[in-house]
C-alpha cells in the first residue's frame, strides 16, 4: 500500500503557476479553455490526454503542472512563465517603441525613409529611441481623440499601415477619474501612474488628518474602482474618488473593466500608498485592518550576523488591561490608535532599555521608515576597539506593527507616515531621557 502512495505522490505536478494569471491572460486572449489546451497540445506536438478540458480545468483551479506545460501555455499564450507565476507583466507600451525604435533605425539606416530621416533631423539627430517614444504619445493620441487624418499621417511618416498604428500603444492606456469633496470634479488622464498620482494628490490636499484614525476603503464595482476616504470621527464626512477605463470607439469613449494587467500595477501601488497614508486600511478583499486595534502588537526584530532580521520578542503594551471607557473616550475623539501605540511604545522602551544602554546614547540613531521604526547604530571605531569588538555599524534593532489574530498568527498592519514619525520620536525620548 504504501508503494502505491509513493508511486502516485511521484506522478503528481510539482511545478506551479499563478491560476488566475492564468485565466485572466486566457480570457484577455478570448480563448475558451477547450480552444486553448487544443492550441498546446499542437504546439508541444502531443495527443491530448483521455480528457484533455479536465486536465487544463485542474491547472487552471490549482496551478499545478509540469515545467513543460506552463512552458507550453506561456508560448502560446505569448507570454513568459515568470509573468503565468505571478511577476510583473511587460509594459506592451514599451514593447511598442522597441518596435517602432527598430523600424526607425533600419529605416534610417537604409535611407528608405525620407519624411523620417527629415523628422529625426529638425529634433536634432535624436537617437531613434526619442523619436519612438515622441511618435508613440502622438499615436496614442490621435487613437484616444479619434482623428482619422492624423493617424494616416503618422501612418505614412512612420512607414506603418493605417492599422498598425490603430492599435493600442500602451496597456494602460486613458482613464476617467471623478472626485467628490465640496464639489465634484471629472477627468481624463493617461495610465496607470497617473491614476496612482491622482489619488495620491487627492488625499494630500483633503485628507490630512490631525487625528489618527482616519480611514480609507479600496473597493471595486466594475467597472469602476473607488478610493473611500472616512474622516476620523466625523461620520458623514467621507471623500471619494474613482476611476474607470475608457477605450475610444467610432462612436466616442467606452467604458471597460480594467485588465489584470491594470489591476497588477494599480493595486499593489494603490494598497502600499494606503497602508503607509492612514492607520485603518479595507482592502479590495473587504477585510479591515487591523480587525481590533486593541490587538495591534510591536514586534521587535534586530539584524543578525547573517545580514537578515531575526525576531527579538513582541510587545503587547498590556492592552487588555486598558479599560473600555478609556479605549472608546479616545475612540470617540478619532484617536484611538494613538492611545494604543503610545501603550506599545511606552512597553516596547522598558524591554529595548537595557539593550539600548549597551552602547552610549549618541552612538544611536533612530529613523523612521515605511511601516517601521529603525534604530541604528554608529560606534566610534576606537570605542569599538577598546571593548574588544568588530566595528558596529548599520541597522541594528526594527519596529514593525502587526495585528495579532486570534490564532496567533500575525498580520502586518498599516502604519501612515506620521505616526510613525510622532512613535520615533516618542520611542527615542523615553529610551534617551534620564530618569528622574
Amino acid at each position: 500500500m504504501s508503494a502505491t502512495k509513493d508511486h502516485r505522490s511521484a506522478g503528481r505536478p510539482t511545478f506551479r503557476i499563478d491560476p488566475d494569471r492564468l485565466r485572466s491572460i486566457r480570457e484577455e486572449k478570448s480563448l475558451t479553455q477547450v480552444r486553448l489546451i487544443a492550441m498546446v497540445h499542437e504546439h508541444m506536438g502531443t495527443h491530448a490526454t483521455k480528457d484533455p478540458v479536465k486536465h487544463y480545468q485542474r491547472i487552471e483551479r490549482t496551478g499545478r503542472t509540469s515545467q513543460a506545460m506552463a512552458s507550453a501555455l506561456a508560448a502560446v499564450l505569448g507570454t513568459t512563465v515568470a509573468v503565468l507565476q505571478g511577476e510583473a507583466p511587460v509594459d506592451e507600451g514599451d514593447l511598442f517603441i522597441d518596435r517602432l525604435e527598430r523600424h526607425i533605425a533600419e529605416q534610417i539606416a537604409g535611407n528608405t525613409n525620407p519624411a523620417l530621416a527629415a523628422e529625426v533631423a529638425r529634433d536634432g539627430g535624436a537617437h531613434p529611441r526619442d523619436v519612438a517614444i515622441d511618435l508613440a504619445h502622438q499615436i496614442e493620441s490621435a487613437r484616444f481623440n479619434g482623428r482619422a487624418d492624423e493617424l494616416m499621417a503618422l501612418a505614412q511618416l512612420v512607414g506603418w499601415s493605417v492599422e498598425d498604428v490603430s492599435k493600442p500603444v500602451t496597456h494602460r492606456g486613458h482613464w476617467l477619474i471623478s472626485s467628490s469633496r465640496s464639489t465634484s470634479t471629472a477627468k481624463v488622464v493617461y495610465g496607470t501612474d497617473e491614476v496612482s498620482w491622482h489619488v495620491h494628490q487627492f488625499a494630500e490636499k483633503h485628507a490630512r488628518f490631525h487625528q489618527s484614525d482616519g480611514s480609507v476603503t479600496l473597493r471595486e464595482a466594475l467597472p469602476k474602482l473607488f478610493v473611500e476616504i472616512q474622516h476620523p470621527y466625523h461620520a458623514a464626512l467621507r471623500l471619494s474618488t474613482s476611476f474607470m477605463r475608457c477605450v475610444a470607439s467610432s462612436t466616442g469613449l467606452q467604458w471597460v473593466n480594467p485588465s489584470w494587467r491594470d489591476r497588477f500595477f494599480l493595486d499593489d501601488s494603490l494598497r502600499r500608498w494606503a497602508y503607509r497614508t492612514f492607520n485603518f486600511v479595507t482592502d479590495f478583499d473587504g477585510l479591515r485592518r487591523p480587525a481590533d486595534v486593541r490587538r495591534l502588537r510591536l514586534k521587535v526584530e534586530k539584524f543578525g550576523q547573517n545580514k537578515t532580521w531575526t525576531h527579538l520578542f513582541l510587545v503587547d503594551g498590556n492592552l487588555a488591561d486598558m479599560h473600555d471607557r478609556t479605549f472608546q473616550s479616545f475612540q470617540v475623539e478619532g484617536s484611538s490608535h494613538d492611545v494604543v501605540l503610545n501603550w506599545l511604545i511606552a512597553a516596547a522602551a522598558v524591554e529595548l532599555k537595557p539593550l539600548f544602554d549597551e552602547w552610549p546614547v549618541d552612538c544611536w540613531e533612530f529613523q523612521a521608515h515605511e511601516r517601521c521604526i529603525c534604530l541604528h547604530l554608529n560606534v566610534p571605531l576606537r570605542l569599538s576597539q577598546a571593548r574588544g569588538q568588530d566595528f558596529q555599524w548599520g541597522p541594528w534593532y526594527r519596529l514593525d506593527l502587526v495585528e495579532e489574530m486570534p490564532d496567533g498568527a500575525l498580520r502586518p498592519a498599516p502604519w501612515r507616515e506620521a505616526s510613525v514619525a510622532t512613535s520615533s520620536d516618542e520611542l527615542k525620548r523615553r529610551l534617551t531621557t534620564a530618569p528622574g
